[in-house]
């Protein structure tokens, strides 16, 4: 197993006990439908002890999103007003829906991903492995960016020149569904590698929320990958967050 396949299972606290007595993820479910039975299918898939709570959706109904053993796979784990979680395991390779009947028992429906050649172009699971485990120790900044948001193209001089003074690395990272032609045009501008072409779709970086706003970033360390951080800012107001990152390690 890499380095970065055993970070997933320490993230979040996921370096527990199989059965913890009280993790937030237990507390979370304690007065939910079937919240025993849910929490016994999270052990058996792998998820970690905590979470990452996702927007509510149009229904008024929670989510939280949960990482597991694995890189790049999440639990997505919808809690409605009414009724039993729904569980989604989502990885690179498909999506699988847990529902669960008035008995407690589940059942499950996988869908298969439908990956294509256009995956050599976009930033995938794979791209972004093999840029944390390619390049020794240093912490690797993910720059998400869009050209149609004021300032995220200018920001990308600005991580890369913080990136630099902290000793880690930077990589620019499209937001999906962005205009390719305006997308260029700005790359070339600001002279941003190539690479920031590349549109997000990455299950790691999704979960994560890279793509909350543009620009933000995320560091990907050794040991733990921070929160998102989104908006724009100079070299010193990220060259902060950068050093407040590496104390924290």
């Amino acid at each position: 197993m890499s380095r970065w396949a055993v970070l997933m299972v320490c993230l979040l606290g996921g370096c527990v006990p199989d059965r913890p007595a009280r993790t937030p993820l237990d507390a979370l479910l304690a007065e939910t439908t079937c919240g025993a039975a849910v929490s016994d299918l999270l052990t058996d898939l792998g998820a970690a002890a905590s979470y990452l709570r996702a927007p509510p959706a149009g229904d008024g109904s929670s989510s939280v999103r949960v990482p597991t053993a694995r890189f790049a796979e999440w639990i997505a784990v919808t809690l409605p007003r009414d009724g039993a979680p729904v569980l989604s395991r989502v990885t690179p390779e498909a999506a699988e829906v847990f529902q669960f009947l008035s008995d407690c028992s589940h059942t499950s429906e996988t869908t298969q991903s439908q990956a294509g050649e256009e995956d050599q172009a976009r930033f995938t699971d794979e791209y972004l492995l093999g840029l944390l485990e390619g390049a020794g120790t240093a912490p690797l900044v993910v720059y998400v960016w869009s050209p149609h948001m004021p300032l995220s193209p200018d920001g990308w001089p600005e991580i890369q020149r913080a990136a630099q003074i902290a000793g880690m690395r930077a990589t620019p990272a499209l937001m999906a569904h962005s205009d390719r032609e305006f997308a260029a045009r700005e790359v070339a501008r600001v002279g941003m590698p190539l690479e920031g072409l590349r549109e997000i779709a990455s299950v790691e970086l999704i979960q994560r929320q890279a793509q909350v706003h543009a620009p933000s970033i995320i560091i990907f360390g050794r040991d733990r990958v921070s929160p998102v951080l989104p908006g724009y800012r100079n070299t010193q107001g990220y060259l902060r967050y950068l050093e407040a990152f590496l104390e924290e390690s």
